[in-house]
Formats: structure tokens, C-alpha cells, sequence
């Protein structure tokens, strides 16, 4: 299993690392701090937080998921698509190295792969 986490330093506890240790099945990877898709998808999040959930009073869940549903066309309906700022050339480039270094057996830890 595949896991992919964040870049904080939790994986480093040693409590953390005894379950990695007693759990070989599980793979972690880690992202870079700057991730973009990730930051975007919990500046997302945050927003429904601070504009839907911390304002809102629900009576049931019918409430909550109407809620959640005006508040999704809503913001779908003013989304922009994200904008590229890194060219094809590059990306294709780091994908060809990183091939090369599992071909090789050269990714270590420092990149979350085991």
C-alpha cells in the first residue's frame, strides 16, 4: 500500500517509525513542502471551514448536505483552472532521472521511498 503524506517531520518520531518497521506493506511517499495541488486542495478545505462549517448552524444532515451544496456549485461556478508554471520539457526531464535512479535502485529515504 502506497501512502502519500505530507513533508512535516511526524514520520520521523520513533514512534512512527516502529510502525513503519512492523508494518512493511506500507510504502510512504513524501511530497514536497510546496506541493501545489495538495496546498490548493487544503486551501479548499479551509476555506468550506472558515465560510460554510464555522458559520453554520444545521438542523440534520439534509441541512448540512443542501449546505454543502450551494456552497460547492457556488464556488465551481467562479473556479479558474490552475495555471502552469513549470515548463513540459522540465517535468518530463525530472520524470526520465527518476526513472533512471529506480532502474538503478538509487532512490533512498530521503525521498520517502523505501
Amino acid at each position: 500500500m502506497h501512502l502519500i503524506l505530507d513533508n512535516y517531520s511526524h514520520h520521523k518520531h520513533h514512534k512512527v517509525k516502529a510502525w513503519r518497521e512492523a508494518h512493511p506493506r506500507f510504502l510512504f511517499h513524501f511530497i514536497p513542502t510546496s506541493f501545489s495541488w495538495l496546498n490548493r486542495v487544503e486551501a479548499w478545505f479551509s476555506a468550506l471551514q472558515r465560510q460554510v462549517m464555522d458559520r453554520g448552524s444545521f438542523d440534520d444532515m439534509a441541512d448540512l448536505q443542501a449546505t454543502l451544496g450551494r456552497y460547492v456549485r457556488g464556488h465551481n461556478r467562479q473556479a479558474m483552472p490552475p495555471q502552469w508554471n513549470v515548463k513540459a520539457d522540465a517535468i518530463l526531464t525530472r520524470l526520465a532521472h527518476i526513472r533512471q535512479n529506480l532502474r538503478n535502485g538509487a532512490l533512498g529515504k530521503h525521498q520517502g521511498i523505501r
